[in-house]
């Protein structure tokens, strides 16, 4: 007896039924193993500076929130949204805002995408991401997100992270388009640059209180409307950095770092140039309390220096953030760090002199100083001060921008859950 014809394609469409049903779940199963994380920051920023703009105050609250997804053969799949609020009255410029009266303060209130991307870790030892994504290599000098803002810096970008040799971090990554803190829909070019950019990181930690890095960063980036100087359009910087820590006594360590670099013209740039970093820092920990000494060394050849744009800038060069971008005649920086962490409450203070790489102008000082104490896992209060002196405006002005002085100070609540 024949099987009635309708029962094959009755099986075929019952299996099929079957697998999307289980393909269904296993979709299900993996969001619902995931986890969500959020945090909320609330700051009062003030600046005042010695020209012609109105004092800011800038009293903003920041929520971001993020969900990942557990895995799916491998895949996964994280996104964050950031919001950004003026609390009260915007009296600040926040650079999209018009409120071009005001000193500076680059948060604005907007609301847009933080992170969005698809992962994959199927492979032992390894990670790989595409899509928007936070991106923070080694100390940030080069590469950061710039969480110190409100909104933070953030890649589109394909990434691949190995650990498969001993003590041994591969990070390679190619950057297609660089979100920045001035936000996406500003009226202005400064809130995205375009990008083709491959990133190479290797980080070696095999050697006892020492991590060993070498890089090689090859940085070309687009604007719409607006001309960038030859050392931001298109760049390779290659480097070594030694740092680490020794022990000397019971509970004391002598820290030290030393790095290295060379920054040329890129393929995509025609001004030839050669220009080199330095960093050198030696100190003593004991007891909670910490001593350093420093000295930063972003050469200039006279026409250009030594730059990196997408670096968290804020934290170099002085938190009043007066050298962003590199003066032409380059920067040599040489500063004192005092800090302790007692008591779940770290504090720093910072002394910074600030001069010319070539002709030797004085660029003036600076006195930076912060505090902030943990509340338990999730809440941090914090207060920070940034004081620039210009003591010599009219050498300075021969050789960079004019740098008024500049005071700003912070206050905030940060929850994180």
């Amino acid at each position: 007896m024949k099987n009635p014809p309708f029962l094959p394609s009755l099986f075929l469409s019952t299996l099929s039924a079957l697998t999307l049903s289980a393909q269904a779940d296993a979709l299900l199963d993996m969001i619902n193993q995931g986890h969500a994380d959020a945090d909320l920051r609330y700051r009062i920023e003030s600046v005042s500076q010695d020209n012609a703009l109105k004092d800011a105050r800038a009293s903003t609250a920041r929520l971001r929130a993020g969900y990942e997804t557990g895995d799916y053969h491998g895949l996964y799949v994280d996104g964050a949204v950031q919001s950004l609020g003026v609390v009260g009255q915007d009296f600040y410029n926040s650079t999209s805002n018009g409120k071009t009266g005001y000193a500076t303060v680059a948060d604005p209130a907007i609301t847009e995408v933080d992170q969005l991307f698809l992962g994959y870790h199927g492979l032992p030892a390894n990670d790989f991401k595409y899509g928007r994504q936070r991106l923070q290599l080694d100390n940030e000098r080069y590469i950061g997100n710039v969480g110190w803002r409100q909104i933070e810096q953030t890649f589109d970008a394909a990434t691949w992270v190995n650990h498969n040799l001993p003590q041994t971090t591969l990070t390679v990554a190619y950057l297609y388009k660089i979100h920045r803190v001035f936000g996406d829909y500003v009226t202005t070019p400064a809130g995205q640059f375009g990008s083709r950019s491959p990133l190479f990181n290797l980080a070696y930690t095999g050697l006892p209180g020492t991590q060993v890095v070498v890089y090689d960063y090859l940085v070309d980036l687009t604007t719409v409307g607006a001309p960038l100087l030859p050392a931001y359009q298109s760049t390779r910087s290659r480097g070594l950095r030694l740092s680490g820590s020794q022990p000397l006594a019971q509970a004391t360590h002598l820290l030290y770092t030393a790095e290295a670099a060379l920054q040329s013209n890129g393929l995509d740039n025609d001004h030839a140039f050669e220009v080199h970093y330095s960093f050198y820092e030696a100190g003593i920990d004991s007891h909670g309390f910490s001593l350093k000494l420093s000295r930063e060394q972003l050469g200039s050849n006279g026409q250009v220096a030594f730059q990196t744009p997408l670096a968290t800038l804020h934290a170099f060069n002085g938190w009043a953030d007066m050298f962003l971008q590199t003066p032409q005649a380059g920067l040599v920086d040489r500063f004192v760090t005092l800090g302790s962490t007692l008591d779940e409450t770290p504090v720093a203070l910072i002394y910074h002199d600030f001069r010319a790489d070539q002709g030797g102008a004085h660029f003036g000082s600076e006195i930076d100083a912060q505090v902030t104490h943990n509340f338990g896992r999730h809440y941090v209060l914090g207060a920070a001060l940034g004081a620039y002196h210009n003591i010599d405006l009219i050498k300075a002005t021969a050789y960079a921008p004019a740098t008024p002085s500049t005071t700003k100070a912070w206050v905030w609540v940060e929850m994180k859950l």
